[in-house]
């Protein structure tokens, strides 16, 4: 086993750093947080109008420009696609509602949507 860098932190430093905290799980004992963490440093390039959103978003949550950064990432990478196992199960049971008789004509839904749409149109 080999020995990583510890950081304890001070009541000051959990607050600072919310939630870049919060990122890495949850806390539920006490005393100080020992924070073990293999970090990997990047380089990116971004146009200014993003480098200051960024850096905004930072001082709003006041924390580091990098903790938003690696939050805005983790949450670029979430994973929200349904899986295929769902996809089958959403079929299954079109197919099973189209058999049972439980189905519309394709224009009733097309012009239902339209009107949908018509009637947002109108009240944006």
């Amino acid at each position: 086993m080999t020995d990583q860098p510890k950081t304890t932190l001070t009541l000051a430093d959990l607050r600072a750093r919310r939630d870049e905290i919060l990122a890495l799980g949850s806390y539920t004992g006490s005393g100080p947080i020992e924070q073990r963490c293999d970090m990997t440093e990047v380089t990116v390039q971004l146009s200014d109008e993003v480098l200051d959103r960024l850096q905004d978003e930072a001082r709003r949550r006041n924390i580091p420009v990098e903790s938003v950064i690696s939050a805005a990432i983790l949450h670029f990478l979430e994973d929200d696609e349904p899986t295929e196992a769902e996809i089958l199960a959403g079929l299954r049971r079109s197919m099973e509602q189209a058999l049972a008789g439980a189905s519309r004509p394709a224009h009733d839904v097309l012009d239902e949507i339209e009107r949908e749409d018509t009637g947002n149109a109108d009240n944006g």
